[in-house]
């Protein structure tokens, strides 16, 4: 199960990283990942838990143009109507979501370069 969170939460604060919606983008990636991590916690694990490192978010945001974002949001968008949908998942799974496109190299690097305070097991 910790291998599982581990992955779960790597990508998840991949995308909380690109998310790096200054302010508002980073704002909303917060509460679209504690809403998620609150619902795993309900129905699959009680020690599930998403790292979302918001200040991590804010510094790579400036690498990535109005066309990342865009993509960042509607991953967001899918999230949320994850985390909102009735029911509960039966696995640690991410919902499947639509490739909304492709981030630009400068977004990804800032992304997956920028300090994160989150563990290696997602939490």
């Amino acid at each position: 199960m910790r291998r599982r969170n581990a992955r779960l939460g790597g990508l998840l604060s991949a995308l909380a990283l690109a998310a790096a919606g200054c302010g508002d983008l980073c704002g909303r990636g917060t509460s679209v990942y504690s809403s998620l991590s609150a619902k795993y916690q309900r129905c699959v694990s009680p020690g599930f838990n998403l790292c979302f490192d918001q200040g991590a978010c804010e510094s790579a945001l400036p690498s990535c143009g109005s066309a990342d974002q865009r993509i960042l949001n509607a991953q967001l968008d899918c999230y949320e109507a994850a985390a909102s949908a009735q029911g509960c998942p039966s696995t640690f799974d991410l919902p499947s979501c639509p490739d909304a496109g492709t981030l630009s190299q400068p977004c990804q690097s800032a992304l997956q370069n920028a300090p994160t305070s989150c563990g290696a097991d997602g939490g």
